[in-house]
């Protein structure tokens, strides 16, 4: 076991850049730093759920025609197959994890 500093390894990644804390068969977790005024391409994860925490920083999702504001400590959830987007209003480091969807589930 080992004791890892999540904002240590978040400020010393480039901008834009994202680091792999752990994955297996049904679930990633990423750090990912973002620049101040970033915008993060649309996207969408057909067979994972999406949960980003904010360490540092603020950003804003934009999903389903909402805006969600998000500040450090807090956290939202986005569905399989959701379009989403989201844009830093300030330097920021996000904790993302992916849940896979197990076989036979569907998106609908």
């Amino acid at each position: 076991m080992e004791v890892i500093n999540l904002l240590a390894i978040g400020q010393s990644l480039a901008i834009d850049r994202d680091y792999e804390l752990s994955s297996c068969a049904h679930s990633t977790q990423l750090l990912l730093r973002l620049g101040e005024g970033q915008t993060y391409p649309l996207e969408c994860h057909a067979k994972a759920i999406e949960t980003i925490t904010v360490l540092q920083g603020q950003c804003m999702l934009s999903a389903n025609q909402q805006q969600f504001d998000l500040a450090v400590g807090e956290q939202i959830s986005i569905p399989a197959g959701l379009e989403h987007q989201f844009l830093s209003n300030s330097a920021c480091i996000l904790l993302i994890h992916f849940s896979m969807l197990s076989e036979g589930l569907n998106d609908d």
